[in-house]
């Protein structure tokens, strides 16, 4: 018995809902319009169909319109068919607008990644042009054998304008080299 409501629940709970989603003044399209245009506003009108046919039937109304009826039901035909193509163009045309849409996207956004790369390349040339303007003008350094530039005071560059990282970095080498290690084996 528990089985057998659960079970009825569960299949009262799978059935499909008669739900209609708004898109401002119109019927959303599909589910991505929808999400698309709750993303925007943040809210979502839903329009509830009603299925419910009435059951009660007047036999007095129904004879005497049934003459009516007849002369109607031709006429409807017509207009509920051309209603519902009407219907299904709309949606065609609300399909396609967005396929369009979304086509513009893409070629927009291969134009930007293109232009991006574009300005990669750009920069990276010049970039290497920098390098080897750099190149061209570093001047050629010198190898120093005798010592001029270094005084007694422990001062290895004393003349500002001729000093350069490279000498000034040799001969600090040069100076340790000499050094003998110093013994830590001693206390």
């Amino acid at each position: 018995m528990r089985l057998n409501i659960i079970f009825f629940i569960f299949l009262v709970g799978c059935l499909p809902k008669n739900l209609t989603y708004m898109c401002g003044d119109m019927e959303c399209v599909d589910k991505k319009q929808q999400n698309e245009f709750f993303s925007k506003n943040l809210s979502l009108e839903i329009k509830l169909k009603d299925s419910k046919k009435e059951n009660s039937i007047d036999l007095i109304t129904l004879n005497k319109d049934n003459k009516l009826k007849k002369k109607i039901s031709t006429s409807q035909t017509f207009s509920s068919n051309s209603k519902k193509d009407d219907k299904k163009n709309e949606l065609k045309n609300k399909k396609q607008l967005i396929k369009a849409k979304k086509i513009a996207l893409k070629t927009k956004r291969a134009e930007e990644k293109k232009n991006k790369k574009r300005q990669k390349k750009l920069l990276k040339l010049k970039n290497k042009e920098k390098k080897e303007v750099v190149k061209k003008i570093k001047p050629i350094i010198p190898l120093v054998n005798n010592v001029e530039n270094v005084n007694k005071d422990n001062n290895i560059c004393s003349v500002l304008q001729e000093c350069d990282i490279d000498i000034i970095a040799s001969e600090i080498k040069k100076k340790g080299i000499k050094k003998n290690f110093p013994n830590i084996a001693k206390e």
